[in-house]
């Protein structure tokens, strides 16, 4: 089991001997179990108070609170370790998603809180690598699988034939430099048709041995419609998310984390407001997107502006 722990303050205090000329009474700080309730679609553990997100942690996470508090501009910080997908994660989260028992919160009250200003964070840096609004036919500079052409009037791309079922894509070959995390952003325009039994639309990332797409599932009112989750080889490997799809322009954003080998991906309709990530999936250690771009399973659909960012 890997253990993810930027700061290790805690813990090395935990296990430091401490060397007086006399004897003195010491207690051993006890975390408290405890368990993630954010109400929404998870709550983000920090590296720091207000700092870089380690991970997401989903609703019915247990995690483990150390009695060290921090107060910053008037939001209370736990520090605390969640076991989570085979890795241990120590980070500092807001107080107000941890749910606790009575006598724990009364205990954790009793320690002193450290007020301290937010801390000095580096801005990540988006450096934008691919930027394709589709106002013009680029296909040139793409892996073509099915049918996949270039609307004119709609100044966007088709996906699918528009008479049958049909697996269609569109990848861009990535020549970026692979040690940086990636998002991926693309618009996508759901057709809510309700005559086939689903059909589905993906940003997708491959590399020759393994092929990722985050996917909205759509076309059905029944359960396997209406959906988002991610697949791997055309098997679901995460959880899924239910959606109220309907006819319009949605978008898709991955986020590709090669630091701590996770997928996360997040869809909402254009003019909404954007959420927080929606699903979180682990990857293998060694994968990188050497391709990326759309897939389409279905009778046909328009995609558009492909936006390919590497974040330093």
């Amino acid at each position: 089991m890997k253990i993810s722990d930027p700061t290790n303050t805690t813990l090395a205090a935990m296990n430091t001997p401490i060397m007086t000329s006399t004897p003195i009474s010491t207690v051993e700080p006890t975390p408290i179990n405890a368990v993630i309730r954010s109400e929404s679609s998870g709550a983000f553990l920090r590296k720091n108070p207000g700092g870089a997100v380690l991970q997401v942690l989903e609703d019915g996470t247990n995690i483990r609170v150390f009695p060290e508090i921090k107060d910053v501009n008037g939001t209370i910080w736990l520090y605390v370790s969640a076991d989570y997908n085979e890795t241990i994660y120590i980070g500092w989260i807001v107080d107000s998603v941890v749910d606790m028992d009575v006598d724990a919160t009364k205990a954790l009250i009793s320690v002193p809180t450290i007020t301290n200003t937010p801390p000095s964070t580096k801005t990540p840096t988006h450096l934008k690598i691919w930027d394709d609004e589709f106002d013009k036919n680029t296909l040139d500079e793409y892996v073509l699988t099915g049918s996949v052409s270039w609307d004119s009037n709609e100044k966007a791309l088709k996906l699918g034939s528009g008479k049958s079922m049909q697996d269609s894509k569109v990848y861009f070959k990535n020549e970026n430099d692979n040690n940086q995390n990636l998002t991926v952003q693309g618009k996508v325009f759901l057709p809510i048709r309700n005559y086939y039994y689903f059909e589905s639309v993906a940003i997708g990332l491959k590399n020759s041995e393994d092929e990722y797409w985050s996917t909205l599932l759509f076309g059905n009112t029944g359960d396997y419609g209406n959906k988002i989750a991610i697949l791997k080889n055309d098997e679901w490997v995460s959880p899924e998310h239910k959606m109220g799809f309907e006819t319009g322009w949605y978008w898709i954003e991955v986020y590709v984390d090669y630091k701590y080998n996770r997928l996360k991906m997040k869809s909402w309709q254009d003019g909404e407001t954007e959420p927080t990530w929606q699903i979180s999936q682990g990857i293998s250690s060694t994968w990188q997107a050497e391709q990326i771009g759309f897939r389409h399973f279905g009778a046909g659909i328009i995609v558009d502006d492909l936006i390919i960012e590497a974040i330093e």
